[in-house]
């Protein structure tokens, strides 16, 4: 009777002993895993800033673009030749003429 208790406690601290290992060994995993995602979170968090800045030198060049774009604008607007019609005169329509015309026909 004392032997079977014995061998039922030798087989109950086996399995405590089993469940423990099995338990560190699934936290050395979990750990691993979580070592891993930390990784790629900076990672992450790295091309994230790489992006914004790039972002950023983007936002710059079109500022400047835009001041240079602005700039040919207004240099071409005052380089223009203002569009002024051209009368040309003509003597068939002016009214002197048809009347001079007339008083002397």
């Amino acid at each position: 009777m004392l032997r079977e208790m014995f061998k039922a406690s030798l087989i109950a601290f086996r399995n405590l002993k089993n469940r423990l290992e099995d338990s560190k060994t699934r936290l050395s995993t979990q750990e691993l895993l979580l070592r891993q995602l930390e990784g790629q979170v900076s990672k992450s968090e790295r091309n994230n800033l790489l992006i914004e800045q790039d972002i950023q030198e983007l936002e710059g060049r079109m500022q400047d673009l835009l001041k240079v774009l602005e700039k040919r604008e207004k240099s071409s607007e005052s380089s223009k030749i203002p569009d002024t019609p051209v009368k040309e005169e003509n003597s068939e329509s002016d009214p002197k003429t048809e009347t001079k015309d007339a008083a002397e026909g």
